[in-house]
């Protein structure tokens, strides 16, 4: 009788270590890093380039040693907080009223709060 061969289970790769692929690669444009995570991971690791340069961003910056020092990335977590605290208190769609200004505020600011979120929704 032939034995049949037991696949180990694949560690699940995340967006934020394809980014860290990208960038190990010398990728550093968002549009082109996307492109290039996608031809090698798939369309389940689609992005856009502004999720992109977010998670370059954090990854940079935990590389230096300053993991979220700088005021641009303080900001995004901090407002992360106070959306997480909107969720739990509000309804829903004061959340997203909340969300819509603060994007056409500051967009950068907004993209890295959702980052956040979501590194927090994945722990």
């Amino acid at each position: 009788m032939a034995k049949k061969s037991v696949e180990e289970p694949k560690p699940k790769m995340t967006k934020t270590q394809a980014v860290k692929h990208a960038i190990g690669e010398g990728i550093e444009k968002p549009q082109d890093g996307v492109d290039w995570i996608v031809s090698h991971y798939g369309e389940d690791f689609r992005m856009p380039p502004g999720q992109f340069s977010s998670y370059k961003s954090q990854i940079k910056s935990k590389a230096q040693g300053t993991g979220g020092s700088r005021g641009g990335n303080l900001g995004g977590v901090e407002v992360a907080r106070q959306i997480n605290k909107l969720v739990k208190t509000y309804d829903i769609e004061t959340v997203q009223a909340v969300a819509s200004v603060l994007y056409q505020h500051d967009s950068k600011t907004f993209h890295q709060a959702l980052t956040f979120l979501q590194e927090l929704n994945n722990d």
